[in-house]
């Protein structure tokens, strides 16, 4: 590809590439933030440039600012513009350049969570289900879909039971969530349901998909490679098409087994937490787990680790169908 010198050209360092981030395509700019920049491609998928690795997904670069670059919303792009993906070269319609750095120096971003071993597995479902909750409603403070976390583990002590949930009652996607789950948690049929959440909210990943992804995040903790029951995979793989390219694209790549970078990370913190010697440190680790998955996103990644705890809780139940 031949740069014109008229052309804006901006250069980064590309740090980490995720697996599924093209070599080659074409497609449109959905938006341009601080932190970055989401482009539309072919099969109904998002691509970005981050820049913090918290952000990171199998369809992502994570970059860092070199020579002429400015922050990612302050390039000269627009919503809608024509983009072309070419090797490390990505060019828009309207002429802003972006160089990513020689091929080969990222490292690979894959995503997956590590299972647990067996040994650990029983600790991390009795022991982790109750801080995990407490940690959710007091960190989310009726933020996104943290209310519904009173469903998989009630305090009866605060007045938050399955019977007497909490809930943020003007919000009208709490209540259609809660509509959903609390059936299934009763007829023992929990993961079901998760096909019922996706496409529920509002923005960029509406608040289900961002709790089908936690949800299973948990089972891939739990569980690893042993797959969903066919009937739940399908489910939910045809309702992903009908979600926001954002949604749909994380919820595919979760069935996939893969995962954003920041929930990669809470699960892991969660899974350390659950192997602590003393009982009275999981609590604690398990707040500061919750706390930095929260700050993703307006509600995103509390609305994650309220999935998680949900995918947690219904694995420690028998609610996985087999």
């Amino acid at each position: 590809m031949l740069l014109r010198h008229s052309e804006p050209f901006y250069g980064f360092q590309t740090l980490l590439r995720g697996v599924d981030f093209p070599r080659s395509a074409v497609g449109a700019l959905i938006s341009s933030h601080a932190r970055a920049l989401n482009i539309a491609v072919s099969g109904n998928r998002l691509v970005s440039l981050v820049l913090q690795e918290a952000d990171m997904t199998v369809s992502s670069l994570l970059v860092r600012p070199g020579s002429g670059a400015v922050r990612l919303d302050e390039l000269p792009v627009s919503p809608d513009e024509r983009v072309e993906i070419r090797e490390r070269v990505i060019r828009f319609r309207h002429g802003c350049v972006i160089n990513l750095g020689a091929p080969g120096e990222a490292i690979p971003y894959e995503g997956r969570i590590a299972e647990l071993p067996a040994a650990c597995r029983r600790r991390l479902t009795n022991e982790v289900p109750g801080p995990l909750t407490d940690a959710i409603l007091t960190i989310g403070r009726g933020r996104g879909l943290a209310p519904l976390a009173t469903l998989f583990h009630g305090d009866p002590a605060a007045g938050n039971t399955p019977e007497n949930p909490g809930d943020a009652k003007g919000d009208p996607f709490v209540r259609a969530a809660r509509a959903v789950l609390v059936p299934a948690l009763e007829n023992a049929r929990p993961l079901h349901a998760l096909a019922r959440l996706v496409g529920l909210g509002i923005g960029l990943t509406p608040s289900g998909d961002d709790f089908v992804a936690g949800a299973l995040a948990a089972r891939a903790l739990v569980y690893g490679s042993e797959p969903l029951p066919a009937q739940i995979t399908e489910a939910i793989a045809e309702r992903a098409a009908g979600t926001t390219i954002a949604g749909s694209t994380i919820i595919r790549d979760a069935l996939g087994g893969c995962f954003p970078a920041y929930l990669q990370r809470f699960a892991r913190d969660i899974a350390r937490a659950s192997d602590m010697p003393a009982a009275g440190a999981i609590p604690r680790r398990i707040r500061a787990a919750v706390s930095r998955a929260a700050e993703h996103g307006h509600s995103s990644g509390i609305d994650a680790v309220t999935g998680f705890a949900f995918g947690l809780t219904s694995s420690d139940t028998g609610g996985i169908v087999t």
